[in-house]
């Protein structure tokens, strides 16, 4: 979920003379990603008292049609957004780490200023806005765990740790607090092994059988991330001594959001998945996970590496990613408090100009936010807590 992963490589780095020093088109992919969460998060508007009605009807939100994919699973986009951390971390960072390049309070300070001034704004504007709404409507928007404790957990980045309750505050970030402890294991195991697919293939294989016990998000995310280092070495590999691969994972990934898009606009494919027992279950839950989204990384960033194909004047939209994640909530808050203070009525949210005008709105403020506050709080504490 951060942009500025995308740095120059080492010069110990597997990948210098064969890869450019940024690969923009995962930058863009991370930002489409972003806004996929965004759409699937159009339902709290329907939300009645903290609950999504049993009526409610996904199909009756604004240009369903063209937005199908995104409104019914849009949430994957966070599985995404783990796997390509990993490929970037593994890409950037690993060998640094090992050969002691970086050090454990370098790493952790570029990782603190790039997430926690932002969340921790957006943690108080929800929590002010939360006072707002509730005077108003009687009942928090949407999350209602807004207590101390999970102020707390919220505060320390902690939301998503098994400590809580529920969702609270701003929600969305709990996929923060797992990367926070996922960034952690990664540092611990990068410096520890040496370069190489064995390492993040058998972490991703651990992290995901300890899932399997215990349904944790941290183990979920982390199996995620460790499988993005496994992309990452794929397409290394790929990319040095097998380009004649590159055509079959093109096809692949092509093959198989074709059966995303039919299944969500032609026909659906998946209502007979339940007809093959554990095996069209593991085919619902992992087919993104681990086939759809692996494959995409490797294409987008064979793309570039590859066939040369440019980016860059539109990697603004993988700056934005951050904050468009973590603004699009708050935002929305401030939008369910004009809702009824202009009197619009519950069912106005279903007006495809409503959801038109909040997405431009989404889009300025958090290019805005990217330029004159994201990065110029973290330029201030790196210069402040960094060793140089």
């Amino acid at each position: 979920m951060v942009s500025e992963e995308n740095a120059p490589v080492s010069s110990e780095a597997p990948v210098q003379t064969s890869w450019p020093c940024r690969l923009y088109g995962l930058d863009v992919s991370r930002g489409i990603a972003a806004f996929s969460v965004v759409f699937w998060h159009w339902q709290h508007f329907a939300y009645l008292n903290n609950k999504l009605p049993p009526e409610f009807d996904r199909s009756s939100q604004p240009l369903y049609s063209a937005l199908a994919i995104v409104y019914e699973i849009g949430w994957k986009g966070v599985d995404y957004f783990f796997l390509l951390s990993g490929f970037i971390f593994f890409w950037l960072y690993q060998d640094k780490i090992r050969s002691r390049q970086v050090s454990s309070r370098n790493f952790f300070v570029q990782r603190f200023s790039r997430l926690y001034p932002l969340h921790l704004v957006t943690l108080l504007l929800v929590a002010f806005l939360q006072y707002i709404y509730s005077n108003l409507a009687g009942h928090p928007f949407v999350y209602s765990n807004n207590d101390a404790h999970h102020f707390f957990l919220n505060l320390l980045l902690a939301s998503g740790w098994g400590l809580q309750n529920g969702y609270s505050f701003n929600a969305p970030a709990w996929s923060i607090s797992v990367e926070v402890l996922v960034y952690a294991f990664f540092f611990i195991a990068a410096r520890k092994s040496r370069s190489g697919i064995t390492m993040p293939l058998l972490l991703a294989g651990v992290f995901f059988a300890v899932y399997g016990f215990t349904d944790s998000r941290v183990c979920w995310g982390s199996t995620m991330f460790f499988l993005g280092g496994g992309v990452f070495y794929t397409t290394l590999w790929i990319s040095r001594k097998r380009e004649s691969y590159t055509s079959m994972v093109f096809t692949a990934t092509l093959l198989g959001w074709l059966l995303v898009f039919v299944n969500f606009h032609l026909y659906e494919l998946a209502a007979h998945l339940p007809a093959l027992g554990k095996l069209g279950y593991l085919v619902r839950k992992g087919y993104p996970g681990f086939f759809l989204f692996p494959l995409t990384i490797s294409s987008v960033a064979l793309l570039e590496i590859q066939k040369k194909a440019s980016y860059k004047s539109i990697a603004w939209i993988g700056d934005i990613t951050y904050s468009s994640y973590l603004i699009h909530f708050p935002l929305q808050i401030v939008a369910g408090i004009l809702l009824i203070q202009m009197s619009l009525g519950s069912s106005f949210y279903l007006r495809s100009e409503f959801l038109v005008g909040f997405m431009v709105v989404l889009f300025a403020l958090s290019l805005a936010t990217y330029r004159y506050f994201e990065m110029p709080a973290q330029r201030w504490v790196r210069q402040k807590f960094m060793i140089r």
